[in-house]
């Protein structure tokens, strides 16, 4: 039983010392060990203290890590799907998008996040009465999320300004050349 148990302890700092030596993480990187995402608060050559999103302190022996995702690593890249409606000119959207995300990209607030301009990929999935368009941004690690919220949140007033529908499944009807949703459809007739 000693045995078995030291072979364990063994593997364990073996595993610690590996980490250790080729810098897979550190203290406060955001990773995923064994299943489990969160930001590293301790590292010895026995265990990694991982703190969850949630505030749950997991405690993973170093045998247990076989694959390390660390995403507070060079950069973060996230991809925005935005659903316009299909009445919506591709061309007048995808140049409404550009403008929209070069904005973005130019405040002071968030310039020195972008790693480099984000993309308009264009059209990348139809859904019937729905067009997706896809958004491509690269980022300091760990910093999109303020921008990408910025972002979408200035889309959606521009698709509205611009009277462009976003894209939904449940639009039904016809109004003045508009979709409606089924408990506008109602009111309308």
């Amino acid at each position: 039983a000693i045995g078995l148990a030291a072979q364990t302890i063994v593997k364990d700092m073996i595993n610690g010392m590996l980490v250790l030596v080729e810098d897979q993480y550190n203290v406060g990187d955001w990773v995923t060990l064994a299943g489990i995402s969160g930001t590293v608060e301790a590292m010895s050559l026995r265990k990694t203290s991982v703190r969850g999103g949630d505030g749950t302190l997991n405690l993973i022996p170093n045998s247990q890590i076989t694959i390390v995702a660390n995403q507070s690593r060079d950069f973060s890249t996230t991809t925005l799907n935005i659903s316009v409606d299909f009445s919506a000119d591709p061309d007048k959207v995808i140049a409404l998008l550009r403008k929209v995300i070069t904005e973005v990209r130019e405040e002071p607030a968030y310039k020195s996040i972008f790693l480099e301009d984000p993309k308009v990929l264009g059209v990348d999935q139809i859904k019937g009465p729905e067009v997706i368009y896809l958004i491509s941004v690269k980022t300091q690690a760990r910093k999109q999320y303020d921008a990408i919220r910025e972002m979408q949140k200035r889309i959606r007033l521009a698709l509205e300004e611009n009277d462009m529908l976003p894209g939904s499944p449940f639009r039904i009807g016809d109004s003045g050349g508009k979709r409606l949703l089924p408990g506008e459809q109602a009111k309308a007739e």
